[in-house]
């Protein structure tokens, strides 16, 4: 249960990071709709990854059930908030954008898992 809470905070923590880039880059102005339409977006996206804790699912059907329900979630986030029009060029900037950041964070943490289970490696060896 810990480790959930501490995974959706982490998503909410990157969220909004990830939001302040934006904001301070294309100098937009945000409501409160808006901040908690990305808590509540960047939470989900901090909780889906407990689906990689199942080892009975197929790695390739994670990643599409993470991806799929983060991608799900923005988009319910994003026309809730009046966050996107609805233009073909807006809609496929925004899924390039979005598919972008999520290979981006998503190798962050691939590599952070790499090292750290080379470090656990490295460790039974030395015992």
């Amino acid at each position: 249960m810990r480790s959930i809470v501490t995974s959706t905070l982490q998503g909410i923590g990157i969220g909004s990071s990830i939001m302040l880039i934006f904001i301070a880059a294309y100098q937009t102005h945000i409501g409160f709709s808006d901040v908690i339409g990305v808590y509540t977006f960047s939470a989900i996206c901090g909780f889906l990854p407990i689906i990689y804790r199942k080892e009975n699912i197929p790695f390739i059907l994670q990643v599409t059930i993470h991806a799929g329900g983060s991608l799900l979630a923005f988009i319910i986030v994003a026309s809730l908030n009046n966050w996107l029009p609805l233009k073909a060029s807006v809609i496929a900037s925004s899924l390039i954008s979005f598919v972008l950041i999520f290979l981006i964070v998503s190798s962050i943490f691939f590599i952070i898992d790499v090292q750290r289970s080379k470090r656990i490696n490295t460790e039974l060896k030395n015992q």
